[in-house]
């Protein structure tokens, strides 16, 4: 069971969804409109409890052949997970630009069904799907996002019903979560991102700076947050001032904090990056667009591996002593593998 705290706007108020447990710093939504529901059949997904597997991608959403060559190579890997390793991929984690070019106007939109609905199809990914915004989605009704979830429009599976937030997995090891993933509203402030986190993330909080969470948040193994802006890039964007802010004001804490790794798209590339005393960089922003990045040929400092010639998605392996991150290409074929111990 998913417990889901609405929090942002007044008194916490507690909705229940299938899944993980989770908190969240919710944006308003006017729940006036309607939306086309279907029942879809039953599957039974018994998860380990030792263990956490979850796709990552971002900068998806165009519709076009793209995202329909890696939303195969995803449904290939799934598959192939169930039936060689009797192993389910949890969810999936959207990194946002959800949909090009100008997000969507409401829950009735046409883009429901064309760019997530068909795309994912149920009998492919029967999982939630996790989003956070990216700019493009920022263009228009950002609250049209949040209310699909809330209303559990179309197969129910789209899980995005805040602008923020706080999401377990996995068993407790020593009474903790086997995975803390937060998620960030990138087109906050720097300063409203980092209260968010800090409340999840950081043990020494004070009974103050966890006003956004409803009790006190327990450390768990491993610790992810996710935005979609990154923090360091060798794409264009991991040059920009977005991201230097992130990184100036955001990375600092995440190694106080020992967060683990910290995820991103905007860039329309693949990436993993990891400095001394850092968490581990992921950009994961080849979901779908309809155009790939250059490479610019100046590699930030400490990055591992680098795509820029190939659509695709990331994989997260979690266990208690590892996590494996693997990037696929749009056809399902390992790029790179990287591994974190304890």
């Amino acid at each position: 069971m998913k417990m889901i705290y609405k929090s942002l706007l007044g008194a916490a108020m507690p909705l229940l969804l299938s899944g993980g447990v989770a908190w969240a710093n919710a944006l308003s939504v006017t729940g006036k409109e309607r939306c086309d529901t279907w029942t879809m059949p039953t599957i039974n997904r018994p998860f380990s409890p030792d263990k956490v597997v979850f796709l990552v991608l971002g900068d998806h959403g165009s519709g076009q052949k793209p995202q329909e060559r890696v939303a195969r190579g995803m449904a290939k890997i799934v598959k192939e997970r169930e039936n060689k390793k009797g192993e389910q991929v949890r969810f999936v984690l959207f990194l946002g630009d959800n949909f090009y070019p100008h997000g969507v106007d409401s829950i009735r939109d046409p883009q429901w069904k064309t760019t997530f609905e068909n795309m994912y199809p149920h009998q492919d990914f029967p999982m939630p799907f996790h989003a956070i915004i990216g700019n493009h989605d920022a263009r228009s009704n950002v609250h049209a996002q949040l209310e699909y979830g809330l209303h559990h429009c179309g197969s129910g599976r789209w899980s995005m019903i805040s602008d923020q937030d706080i999401l377990e997995f996995g068993g407790e090891v020593d009474k903790a979560p086997l995975l803390r993933l937060v998620t960030l509203n990138s087109m906050i402030s720097v300063r409203q991102q980092v209260t968010f986190a800090q409340c999840a993330l950081d043990p020494n909080a004070t009974a103050q700076e966890r006003t956004h969470c409803p009790k006190h948040v327990d450390q768990a193994v491993w610790k992810l947050v996710a935005g979609h802006f990154p923090l360091r890039s060798s794409g264009k964007h991991g040059w920009s001032g977005q991201s230097n802010e992130l990184l100036g004001q955001l990375m600092p804490r995440l190694k106080s904090w020992k967060v683990d790794g910290y995820l991103a798209g905007h860039d329309h590339h693949q990436e993993l990056i990891r400095q001394d005393g850092e968490p581990l960089l992921l950009i994961s922003g080849a979901g779908g667009s309809e155009k790939l990045y250059e490479d610019l040929n100046r590699p930030v400092n400490g990055s591992l591996y680098r795509s820029f010639g190939h659509y695709g998605f990331a994989l997260v392996e979690l266990t208690r002593n590892k996590m494996r991150v693997t990037l696929h290409d749009q056809d399902a074929s390992p790029l790179r593998t990287h591994e974190v111990t304890k």
